[in-house]
């Protein structure tokens, strides 16, 4: 099986691609440290001339609060998983993966609904529609939170490393409020 994972900087995305290898041979695509050039915010991709059995997408954008932010997380979220999705197509690939987000599942009245939550929704809306349209295999997995011992997803996940921080110095962890059961 050969692999296309889409996301070369991405904790995990080069992840998936570890696992990925003991299957057959990966290449990564991305802006930066990538074998393949891929940018999602173009929407027009590089060409691509190798030939994979399945393409996976584990790059997003988390977005903010500004305009540009809002329209760069669309951009990038939902209008590249369009771009990745040609990608595979063009590639041949049989199967397409959308490492997306519990957070795609958020609604505007949840505390942490934003941007990101929306266009995550997005992205798992396009996918499925030109993915159904072309025939070819889809497959959404809505990742929740990611704690990795680099430390790289610190940023993203406060809550999770506080708690991870905490049990690590033997301290209590006590959790307050029923604000948002259904996160995880």
């Amino acid at each position: 099986m050969k692999s296309l994972v889409i996301g070369s900087t991405s904790v995990i995305g080069k992840a998936v691609a570890q696992a990925l290898s003991r299957y057959g041979q990966v290449k990564m695509a991305g802006r930066r440290e990538a074998d393949i050039g891929f940018d999602l915010s173009n929407p027009v991709p590089d060409a691509c001339d190798e030939r994979f059995d399945i393409v996976v997408l584990a790059a997003a954008d988390f977005g903010g609060r500004q305009p540009d932010d809002l329209i760069r997380a669309e951009r990038v979220n939902s209008v590249g998983t369009l771009a990745a999705c040609r990608l595979a197509e063009h590639c041949g690939a049989r199967h397409f993966i959308l490492l997306s987000s519990r957070s795609a599942c958020d609604r505007p009245t949840d505390p942490y609904f934003g941007i990101y939550s929306l266009s995550k929704r997005h992205a798992e809306e396009v996918a499925s529609l030109y993915c159904q349209e072309r025939g070819m295999a889809l497959s959404i997995l809505r990742i929740s939170q990611v704690y990795d011992d680099g430390e790289q997803c610190r940023l993203h996940q406060p809550l999770l490393y506080a708690i991870a921080d905490k049990a690590q110095a033997g301290q209590t962890v006590e959790l307050y409020g029923s604000n948002d059961p259904r996160r995880n």
